[in-house]
């Protein structure tokens, strides 16, 4: 099978022929938002840009870690030199655990310097603003398993960083 073939059997397949049914039942799920007033704060509709954004290749993406600290406090007309930036990143590289995350690092701050911006006012500038957008992870997991598991005293044992095991299982980088 050639690339181009795979990539037309599996990967470049649109819902609607992988499995139609779910297609429909998405579908029905628009229709419902669009037409009733869903009062639910969790619920609220997320703008299109929104959801073409979370549901864009950045999905594929894993970054635990941050940004380049010099990046969140570069310009934005910087930050948006990407041939710069990316000449940067990789003499220097960054504070990420996996690698490939050359373009989540612009997507990253820019949507904090965003959020800071709204929150910024007479008092405070967006720049003396932290804004932290990743949300819950496999922190947020395991947690949950403990406390479904393991009583008070209990001891748990969890492999290092290097060799598998996730930042919460005792990481100094945690």
């Amino acid at each position: 099978m050639s690339n181009e073939e795979y990539w037309d059997a599996f990967l470049g397949v649109n819902l609607d022929r992988v499995d139609p049914d779910t297609d429909l039942i998405i579908g029905f799920e628009e229709e419902r938002q669009a037409r009733k007033l869903i009062m639910i704060p969790s619920e609220s509709m997320a703008p299109r840009a929104v959801r073409q954004a979370l549901g864009s290749v950045f999905n594929n993406v894993y970054a635990e870690g941050y940004p380049p600290l010099r990046m969140t406090r570069d310009e934005e007309s910087t930050l948006l030199d990407i041939p710069h930036q990316l000449a940067y990143y990789r003499r220097y590289a960054d504070r990420r655990f996996y690698k490939g995350v050359d373009y989540v690092h612009f997507v990253e701050t820019l949507a904090q310097r965003r959020c800071a911006h709204c929150f910024a006012n007479e008092r405070v500038s967006g720049s003396d603003i932290y804004v932290n957008v990743q949300p819950l992870s496999g922190a947020a997991a395991n947690l949950a398993v403990y406390d479904a598991v393991v009583d008070v005293g209990d001891v748990v044992m969890g492999m290092d960083l290097y060799q598998g095991g996730h930042l919460t299982h005792g990481s100094e980088f945690n």
